[in-house]
């Protein structure tokens, strides 16, 4: 930014209006401004300052801004501040009054006064005609044009009187956080001490995390030693560890060759193991088989002792069918030669399914020898399942003969009472 001409008016000593007009300076990039105390050598400066920002150019100051119309201006004269500068190939009017309260210009006796609210007018001179107006509106259109705020603007541009006075009298010590306030470097120490602590925080989090690593490294040596390593990989972990600064990248690298080797044997076992899956399904499906050979086989036993009982009860069966013969020729009961004939056609089929079930339990013995290891597995899991279902099997076959033995006792007692009903009236 540039300025080209500043207009001053009613403002501090500025009773009337002045104009001070930067471009007789011409090319000069250097000047002085002299005078008295008082005469207003400042108030260019807040002047300025009002214009872009709308507040003056130090902080003491800046809090009287409300009390800047010269107590000497005339009622009809007005406060306020011009500026023309020129800024990125451009030029620009501004003009600003501040808040204040004025005699009015006719007062019929005591002393009245009006008040003149803050305004603010921004409008460029060449190329496109554009009017901003508003005390926000302008502000934020300079602030936007020269990309300074107003502490910003204060820090680059001038220190303000009050401010450089107190940092001619202050103490060496405390020069430090007068620079500090004047340029507003603390944002850059609260930086540092966050940047301080943010450092402090990662530090401890890698000492944790090299706690961690360390534990971790320990627990793994103290595992070597029941571990399938070879002694030449056992001895260079040891090496790597022995020392009191560990190398991480080295041990990082053999960790990853140890995992190489770790998921190469876990493939290589994931493969047997899937072969010993096979062979056990193999093997679970032989065993349904003989689980059903062995199921014939019980039904053959039982049917076999039923045939054995009845090759025993013969002489009974004889001495029975003499009876009936008896019985017969009584004429009172039904003749029992064709029952007789098909127990002897039923025995002579369960003999020969006898033969055939013996050769089959000959050759599911020889099976069974040969799976005898997974047998025994499998009768140490269903033993007391397959003792509680014999024993539901010989109960319900007992209660099956019990049953048919009543039958032949009614039987065989209506036989001989018509029997004996038969020889009474023979």
């Amino acid at each position: 930014m540039k300025p080209e001409k500043l207009t001053i008016c009613g403002w501090g000593p500025y009773r009337e209006l002045a104009e001070i007009d930067f471009d007789r300076f011409g090319g000069q990039g250097l000047f002085l401004i002299t005078g008295a105390t008082g005469a207003g050598k400042t108030t260019i400066f807040d002047a300025i300052t009002y214009a872009l920002y709308g507040a003056l150019s130090g902080e003491v100051r800046d809090k009287e801004r409300d009390s800047v119309r010269s107590d000497f201006a005339d009622a009809d004269t007005p406060t306020y501040v011009e500026l023309q500068m020129s800024h990125g190939g451009k030029r620009y009017y501004i003009k600003r009054n501040p808040e204040y309260l004025r005699p009015k210009k006719r007062n019929s006796g005591g002393t009245s006064f009006t008040k003149e609210k803050e305004n603010a007018v921004l409008r460029e001179i060449d190329g496109e005609i554009k009017v901003i107006e508003g005390v926000k509106e302008v502000n934020a259109y300079v602030r936007e044009m020269l990309s300074l705020d107003y502490t910003q603007f204060k820090q680059l541009s001038m220190i303000a009187q009050g401010e450089f006075t107190k940092l001619l009298t202050a103490p060496p010590k405390d020069k430090t956080k007068i620079f500090r306030e004047i340029f507003g470097t603390g944002v850059y120490e609260r930086f540092t001490l966050n940047l301080g602590q943010k450092a402090k925080q990662q530090y401890q989090g890698i000492m944790e995390q090299k706690h961690k690593l360390e534990e971790i490294v320990r627990l793994f040596a103290d595992s070597l030693e029941k571990s399938g390593l070879s002694e030449a990989d056992k001895q260079a972990f040891q090496l790597l560890i022995s020392t009191k600064n560990w190398n991480y990248e080295a041990l990082e690298n053999y960790l990853k060759d140890q995992r190489k080797d770790v998921k190469k044997a876990w493939k290589e076992s994931e493969a047997v193991y899937g072969k010993m899956e096979a062979l056990l399904a193999e093997k679970k499906e032989q065993l349904t088989i003989l689980q059903e050979e062995n199921k014939r086989i019980s039904e053959f036993r039982t049917a076999a002792a039923e045939a054995e009982r009845l090759v025993m009860q013969s002489e009974e069966i004889e001495h029975k069918e003499r009876l009936v013969q008896k019985a017969v020729n009584a004429g009172w009961v039904e003749p029992g030669e064709i029952r007789r004939e098909n127990a002897e056609k039923q025995l002579q089929n369960l003999q020969k399914q006898k033969e055939t079930l013996m050769n089959l339990i000959n050759m599911n013995e020889r099976e069974q020898e040969e799976l005898r290891p997974v047998w025994e597995k499998q009768e140490q899991l269903k033993s007391f399942i397959q003792k509680m279902a014999f024993c539901e099997e010989e109960e319900a076959n007992f209660e099956k003969l019990e049953l048919e033995w009543k039958q032949k006792t009614i039987s065989e007692a209506a036989g001989k009472e018509k029997y004996l009903a038969a020889e009474r009236k023979s």
